[in-house]
């Protein structure tokens, strides 16, 4: 059999009752032609006339064979008439409809210049001189004598009588009519057909950047993100009110903007978390207005410490100096400082928080002010193991966010595995496939990882600065990086994003000192330690906000995998 453009004629094409001459005409080709003829089907062309306008057309066949040339082929069903008087030319169907059809010999002709030029400008074709021809193919209308115009003499026509018995001979006589002609004309041969495939039924796929896509996710989100701060006006006029909410609900982002209308309405206010990354992040985004004092809380400390003389003893660095000793020194440093005090204090991840920090931070309250407190916190993430759960019985409205407006569906469907708590639901688009990129020792994730930073950057066309590559410990870096290089991209550790201008580099960090920080894209590498911890996994995962990949063993993978079919097993997915 021929080789034909397309293999099989689409369902659109078969239940198209304007195209059944044509449905006739493929299926007698593909029928007796045979290997190594090649029928191209409906080539719509773009090409020019001679004064430069552009012209553009169809041709409904070309049949090409490497030792010959090609032939272009229009067809028209039905009854076909031609009126000389006004120049036009109709086709009358089974049922006595009339219409308008364009001079099916000029179509031809057309096609066969057009075609040629196309040919012609291909690099490869050279000075190529091949036998070019055109034909009609009417399959319902039974032979006549003679012809039917100067134009369209009658062996260039196939009426039934040939299209029904002898459609080969046909094709075969109009073929070596043009080889001939002229004795410098040459076959088509294995390289014309190749080129006229190229140019005929040319493959592509022209795939979105991930970039672009990464951006259009990202302009819904955006339009979400407002949402939540209606709940912040419900308690306006409450002293101290606890909010939870797991990984993506937007607590950070509800924190700053309660920061803000308080100094708009005049209050004295400290925003601040555990994290140093996630409070310089803080501290960059809202800036440095008056009123606001924005850190970490051993910074905070260290800040009041100074104002009030007190000297800290760093020579012995041990849990007892920053769960103990700091604590005790800002009961100390305020008693000198009662000016010092605060209306408004916003606390951030305020899970990651031991209760004596908490209740220092108390203290920082001004009794004569609003003595409002806004704890912010993930009933989940118990990753520094100071079992928060405790934490909204010391406030007077407990208040639960249920809206994930930070990832996808997709991420949030792998996060939410390992979150133990109220259920959120992710209400933005659907995303990116989460990617798997599988790795049995460092060197390998290494060598992985390059390779899929470089198509990131490279070929989907992500900033590098929209990307975050996260790894249990940052003691491990070196398994992966170069110098301060992973990728082929310079990277930073993320508090260093928050403080330095130059923002176009990869962060590259440990899973914790990310904690409570995004990405647009967050690429994990599981070693043992993550892959034990469902915590970690969880804030992990839920760092990326449009593409999440993750790096591992087979092992780990099908451990992660594993939650994930039993789920939608669960689900009915």
């Amino acid at each position: 059999m021929a080789t034909m453009w397309p293999r099989k004629l689409t369902p659109d094409i078969l239940a198209d009752p304007g195209r059944r001459a044509e449905q006739k005409v493929y299926d007698k080709l593909a029928e007796v032609l045979e290997d190594p003829f090649a029928v191209f089907y409906s080539r719509p062309w773009l090409g020019t006339l001679k004064n430069g306008k552009p012209i553009d057309g169809e041709c409904d066949f070309v049949v090409a064979h490497p030792d010959y040339g090609f032939l272009t082929i229009e067809v028209k069903g039905g009854g076909i008439a031609y009126d000389p008087a006004s120049d036009t030319w109709t086709s009358t169907d089974r049922y006595g409809s009339t219409w308008d059809i364009k001079n099916p010999m000029k179509q031809a002709v057309e096609s066969k210049h057009q075609i040629l030029k196309k040919c012609q400008a291909h690099p490869k074709w050279g000075y190529r001189y091949t036998g070019i021809s055109h034909g009609v193919i009417l399959p319902d209308i039974k032979k006549i004598t003679g012809d039917l115009g100067a134009d369209m003499p009658g062996d260039i026509i196939c009426f039934m009588d040939d299209f029904d018995t002898d459609l080969r001979y046909w094709i075969l006589d109009l073929l070596e009519g043009e080889m001939t002609k002229d004795y410098n004309t040459k076959p088509l041969g294995r390289e014309g057909m190749v080129i006229l495939e190229d140019i005929l039924a040319h493959p592509f796929q022209l795939n979105v950047p991930l970039h672009r896509v990464i951006k259009d996710d990202e302009k819904v989100l955006e339009t979400m993100t407002p949402l939540q701060y209606q709940i912040l006006a419900g308690f306006a006029n409450t002293r101290r009110v606890a909010i939870s909410g797991s990984a993506g609900t937007g607590k950070t982002i509800l924190a700053m903007e309660e920061a803000h209308r308080c100094i708009q309405a005049g209050e004295r206010v400290l925003l601040t978390c555990y994290n140093r990354p996630l409070s310089e992040y803080m501290k960059k985004t809202i800036g440095s207005p008056d009123l606001l004092m924005t850190g970490n809380y051993h910074k905070v400390c260290d800040e009041i410490f100074r104002e009030a003389g007190i000297k800290v003893d760093m020579e012995t660095i041990d849990s007892k100096l920053f769960l103990e000793k700091y604590p005790a020194h800002l009961l100390e440093a305020l008693e000198s400082l009662p000016e010092r005090r605060f209306d408004t204090i916003i606390i951030d991840e305020g899970q990651d928080f031991p209760p004596l920090l908490l209740k220092s931070l108390e203290s920082a309250l001004d009794p004569d002010g609003k003595q409002k407190i806004r704890l912010f916190y993930d009933n989940n993430q118990d990753v520094y193991h100071n079992q928060g759960r405790y934490l909204e019985q010391l406030y007077e409205i407990p208040f639960t966010l249920s809206l994930n407006l930070r990832n996808t569906q997709r991420i949030h469907e792998i996060a939410r595995l390992f979150y133990k708590g109220q259920e959120t639901t992710a209400i933005g688009p659907s995303g990116l496939e989460v990617e798997w990129i599988e790795a049995g020792t460092p060197a390998l994730a290494r060598h992985k990882l390059e390779a899929y930073i470089h198509t990131l950057v490279e070929k989907e066309q992500i900033p590098p600065s929209d990307i975050a590559v996260l790894i249990s410990t940052r003691d491990d870096r070196e398994k992966y990086s170069t110098g301060r290089e992973i990728g082929g991209q310079q990277y930073q550790f993320c508090n260093e994003r928050f403080v330095n201008e130059n923002t176009d580099s990869i962060i590259f960090d440990s899973v914790k000192r990310f904690k409570g920080l995004e990405s647009p894209v967050a690429i994990v590498v599981l070693d043992d330690a993550l892959i034990n911890s469902d915590e970690m996994l969880y804030v992990a995962f839920s760092r990326a906000r449009m593409l999440l990949a993750i790096v591992g063993s087979r092992v780990m993978m099908e451990k992660i995998r594993g939650k994930v079919e039993i789920e939608e097993e669960f689900s009915g997915k």
